[in-house]
């Protein structure tokens, strides 16, 4: 649905596009850099959700962010608790990831759920009827 497409897309760009390997690497060295990530995967998932803003979208984006913070800050405790030195997996991007993305898909139901308006603009409709991720059912 529609709510799962902005939320995923925000995280998409937020946890990927907009940050770099070097922030990537200081988040793991420097729980400030940690919340520098976090301030820009909200500020991102926020611009994407522009076009179906309203208080509840809103809400949802702030909790998506505030799980993607604590996950990432939780990861950072980890691997400081390891040692930065230490060869690590993937199976921690992984496990981070999945984490995201059970919070993403709970946020998704519980605003399908409760029915969260969004308002669209006229464009956005257009997009998601021809491309058939709306909510709304047909019979």
């Amino acid at each position: 649905g529609e709510i799962i497409f902005i939320i995923v897309t925000g995280h998409i760009l937020g946890d990927f596009y907009t940050q770099t390997k070097q922030t990537s690497e200081k988040k793991e060295q420097h729980w400030g850099w940690v919340s520098i990530h976090g301030l820009v995967y909200f500020f991102t998932a926020a611009i994407i959700s522009i076009p179906f803003i309203s208080r509840e979208i809103f809400i949802i984006i702030l909790l998506s962010a505030a799980s993607h913070f604590i996950i990432d800050s939780a990861k950072y405790l980890y691997n400081k608790q390891i040692g930065y030195g230490r060869k690590r997996t993937g199976n921690i991007f992984i496990i981070d990831q999945l984490l995201h993305l059970i919070c993403l898909i709970v946020l998704s139901y519980l605003g399908t759920k409760a029915h969260f308006p969004l308002k669209k603009l006229p464009i956005i409709s257009d997009f998601f009827a021809t491309t058939n991720l709306s909510l709304t059912k047909t019979r």
